[in-house]
């Protein structure tokens, strides 16, 4: 991982934002427009089998697929030899899952505002064949500026493609007919009950519940399901 102070293209990297499966999510400033972006990082040691890179692939293909005010952007990729930095729209109010945290359960004029974005946002992703899969407080992130006060109301974006996959390609992740999806992934709290069933294939609608279970969290601040393990939950 490069130091905080480390130059990558055109961006000065900062502070960590967060860890993933193949790297780590860094604030950086691009070093002539003065413009804060998020650089995920992707290290490829850390890619060690086909499906690793496969995945990775996809979700750089998914992602410069998608342009929608609802769904973070993807500016820029920079390739080195033993990472890949993609430049990534910041949000600088953090993730929905923080503010539900610290604000408990949320006014119903807020949380009506936020499920229409989540809503928004989502079915872009299925008008563009694009299913998310793991569609959770965490993975949607609050832009805006930091500071309170007189600023607008922060707008969500979804993030974290990792888990996302085209809905009719046929893949190792498809049905063998190329339609529906087999393989279970997502956060169990979040899983829509045909993952939790391990049904042969299933759909977009798998988003669709994960979206009414963030609306429950945000209107009681807590989880809607619960549990150490998938047979609590």
């Amino acid at each position: 991982m490069p130091p905080m102070d480390a130059q990558v293209g055109n961006y000065s990297i900062g502070g960590r934002l967060g860890e993933g499966t193949f790297g780590t999510v860094l604030k950086a400033t691009h070093t002539i427009a003065g413009e804060r972006v998020a650089v995920k990082v992707l290290e490829k040691k850390r890619m060690q089998q086909a499906d690793d890179i496969e995945r990775v692939g996809r979700e750089i293909q998914i992602l410069k697929q998608l342009k929608h005010p609802h769904v973070v952007r993807l500016w820029e990729i920079i390739y080195a030899a033993d990472r890949i930095y993609l430049v990534m729209e910041y949000a600088a109010k953090g993730e929905l899952f923080q503010y539900i945290v610290k604000q408990g359960r949320l006014r119903e004029d807020e949380g009506r505002r936020f499920f229409n974005q989540i809503v928004a946002g989502v079915s872009y992703l299925h008008q563009n064949n694009v299913v998310h899969r793991d569609i959770k407080p965490e993975n949607l992130l609050m832009s805006g500026t930091a500071a309170d006060g007189d600023a607008p109301p922060p707008t969500l974006k979804l993030c974290d493609f990792g888990a996302s996959r085209y809905l009719v390609e046929k893949d190792a992740d498809n049905d063998a007919a190329g339609g529906g999806l087999t393989h279970y992934v997502g956060s169990r709290w979040y899983r829509a009950p045909e993952l939790m069933a391990n049904r042969t294939t299933y759909d977009e609608l798998v988003d669709v519940w994960s979206c009414g279970t963030i609306v429950a969290e945000m209107a009681t601040g807590e989880a809607l399901f619960q549990g150490n393990d998938e047979a609590e939950v």
